[in-house]
C-alpha cells in the first residue's frame, strides 16, 4: 500500500480494516485455546506437549505461559525444551525474557 492510500485510510478511519500483519497475528484459535486450558490448570507439561506440537510458535508459547504464571517459569521452559530439544536455547531465552526474575532458575 502506497503512501496516500494509507493517508486516505487512516483519515478515514479504514486502517481497522487492514489485515493484520503475520508478525503480529495472534495464535491459531486452537492453540491459544489449549494455551488458556493448560495456563488456568498450571500445568506445564501439557504446556510443552502444545510446544511440541506446535514447534514453529514453541517461543510465543512459551512467553505467553510465563507471562501468565511466572511461578511456574523453570518448569515451564523445561517441559517445552523436553519436547523440542532443537530449540531448547529458544524456549528458555523466551522464558527468561517473559519473567526476568526467574531467568536465574531456568
Amino acid at each position: 500500500m502506497n503512501r496516500f492510500a494509507k493517508a486516505v485510510c487512516a483519515a478515514s478511519g479504514l486502517m481497522l480494516l487492514l489485515p493484520i500483519p503475520a508478525a503480529s497475528a495472534p495464535l491459531p484459535k486452537s492453540v491459544q485455546r489449549a494455551l488458556d486450558r493448560a495456563v488456568a490448570v498450571g500445568d506445564p507439561i501439557a504446556i510443552g506437549q502444545l510446544v511440541g506440537g506446535n514447534a514453529m510458535l514453541g517461543s510465543e508459547i512459551v512467553a505467553l505461559a510465563v507471562a501468565r504464571r511466572p511461578d511456574l517459569a523453570p518448569r515451564i521452559a523445561a517441559a517445552a525444551a523436553g519436547n523440542v530439544p532443537q530449540v531448547a536455547p529458544q524456549l528458555a531465552a523466551a522464558a527468561a525474557t517473559a519473567d526476568p526474575n526467574a531467568a536465574a532458575e531456568i
